[in-house]
């Protein structure tokens, strides 16, 4: 999150103060308080702020506009500032150390699979403003 704020500034040559947060936790409330003017965040850390009106949308990073906020622009198709290459997503993942047992490693993606295709988590995600990975 921190890079896409970095690479913008770069970008447009604009002069912004980078606050340091220890993530999105910390961050949300600061802005959610006023205390800082403008955040790069994860759609699902913000999604019902932005529902509820506490939060407005300026623009998504990635290179199509979210079916979620449909009426919210991508960076890029502002085009303008240097914006027309911006694109930067989210990834999120389930991650272990390196000795986390191969029999564990597959028990864990076979149960997350079943997980990830019902219709309750689908939604949930939805909720979120997520999109389901694979």
């Amino acid at each position: 999150i921190h890079m896409s704020g970095e690479l913008f500034k770069t970008l447009t040559e604009t002069n912004m103060t980078a606050v340091p947060f220890a993530g999105s936790g910390a961050a949300l409330p600061a802005l959610l308080g006023g205390d800082v003017d403008v955040s790069f965040e994860n759609m699902p850390t913000v999604f019902s702020h932005i529902q509820s009106g506490d939060l407005r949308a300026l623009a998504v990073t990635s290179a199509e506009r979210s079916e979620f906020l449909p009426d919210v622009p991508t960076l890029k198709e502002i085009g303008e500032y240097n914006l027309d290459q911006f694109v930067t997503t989210a990834w999120f993942g389930l991650i272990a150390h390196h000795s986390f047992p191969e029999e564990a490693t597959a028990a864990m993606q076979k149960a997350l699979q079943e997980v990830m295709e019902r219709e309750e988590f689908t939604s949930f995600v939805e909720q979120l403003g997520a999109e389901k990975g694979t």
